[in-house]
């Protein structure tokens, strides 16, 4: 005897977004058929057959039309969806809405955006956010070509370019991707501690990014963002004359790109020498040369 389940999507943001299967078909997204002694791992399966691989489509214009962007994860999940949608609207100002189909039936599943009321925010914000990246990734000695501004958004251009779905790669040591948890998460808790502000658009495909940099290692996210966090905020305190200051320069530029040559002379014209604390161990990979 077959059964029907029904698909809710609770939350609204990119990070807070779950999905239940329940008996109630009020508010449902979508049902699917199991047998009536089905497991629970049986019910899941059905449950991805129905659904993936999931469509991200984006819009321009608050969601009249729609324009599709193909998964690049074979296996299509949840996951992989809104990592795509998220860097979409992330880093295509055109895009100021994104929304997740299941590929049978094409019902809408999820959409994010804020086509009423798009964020602007202001410059300063902006640039210490993209500045608290820079320089803690400069602190491992990681290469950087360029930072970029717009109205609304940034970007900071590692070199090389690390492929976001190789961080499960046998050649990418631990070391190396918890310094980049930590400089994902430098750009929101750099806003939060120099301006006393946060939760902007910019976090949302950092904090993604982040899980899933755990997902492909085989952490677990809270825990890693727990330990990481206060590891970082050491990191902004010892290293903050150098992301006010570059993110002044930003500021002074206006739009367009910073080169990493520039870049290289306002963090070290600027930096210190702050105490690392002792329980960094290698991760503590440049320290601020003495000013002069």
């Amino acid at each position: 005897m077959m059964l029907r389940k029904y698909v809710h999507v609770r939350g609204t943001g990119f990070d807070d977004t779950t999905w239940e299967l329940t008996d109630n078909p009020i508010g449902a997204k979508l049902s699917i058929a199991v047998e009536e002694a089905a497991t629970t791992q049986d019910i899941e399966d059905a449950f991805h057959r129905a659904v993936c691989p999931l469509n991200v489509e984006t819009s321009s214009d608050g969601g009249c039309t729609w324009t599709a962007h193909p998964n690049p994860s074979p296996k299509g999940d949840w996951q992989s969806a809104r990592i795509l949608a998220a860097a979409l609207l992330e880093f295509e100002p055109r895009f100021n809405v994104a929304r997740i189909r299941a590929a049978a039936g094409g019902e809408e599943l999820a959409r994010f955006g804020l086509p009423d009321s798009p964020v602007r925010l202001d410059r300063e914000f902006i640039c210490t956010h993209e500045a608290g990246h820079a320089v803690v990734h400069y602190s491992f000695g990681h290469p950087m070509d360029f930072i970029e501004v717009g109205e609304d958004k940034g970007y900071v251009r590692l070199v090389p370019l690390t492929d976001p779905t190789a961080w499960g790669a046998e050649t990418v040591t631990d070391e190396r991707a918890e310094q980049e948890v930590m400089g994902l998460l430098a750009g929101p808790l750099a806003t939060e501690m120099l301006l006393g502000r946060g939760h902007g658009p910019g976090e949302r495909g950092d904090y993604l990014a982040v899980s899933n940099v755990c997902r492909q290692r085989g952490w677990d996210e809270m825990a890693t963002r727990t330990s990481f966090d206060a590891r970082t905020r050491d990191l902004i305190r010892a290293w903050e004359p150098s992301i006010r200051a570059l993110a002044s320069e930003l500021i002074r530029v206006g739009n367009g790109r910073l080169p990493a040559a520039r870049m290289t002379e306002v963090i070290d014209s600027a930096s210190g020498m702050p105490t690392v604390p002792q329980n960094w161990g290698k991760l503590a990979t440049k320290t601020p040369s003495p000013p002069g």
